[in-house]
């Protein structure tokens, strides 16, 4: 139970994470289209943002999930974990 319940606000955090950095990306850069899960793991590995390392060893794994859009994959695990480990009567 407490494990779903951390990993739920894990996904939380890193959800407002990429808001923050979405709505930096907007207001500096005027970028319109959103971050992928792809660039978010490509940061995490290499410290930069760029879709074109050939290094991925994440990505055999984790292929039906890369293309998402990173803010949609978030929301999605912390509502689900959300609903899931809620405290029950």
């Amino acid at each position: 139970m407490i494990i779903g319940r951390v990993l739920g606000y894990l996904s939380l955090c890193l959800l407002m994470m990429v808001f923050g950095a979405e709505g930096l990306r907007y207001l500096e850069g005027g970028q319109r289209n959103l971050l992928l899960v792809s660039d978010i793991l490509d940061f995490i590995q290499n410290h930069q943002i760029e879709s074109d390392k050939g290094d991925k060893t994440w990505a055999e794994y984790l292929s039906p999930v890369i293309g998402f859009e990173a803010i949609f994959f978030f929301l999605y695990i912390w509502v689900m974990l959300t609903i899931l480990f809620r405290k029950r009567n």
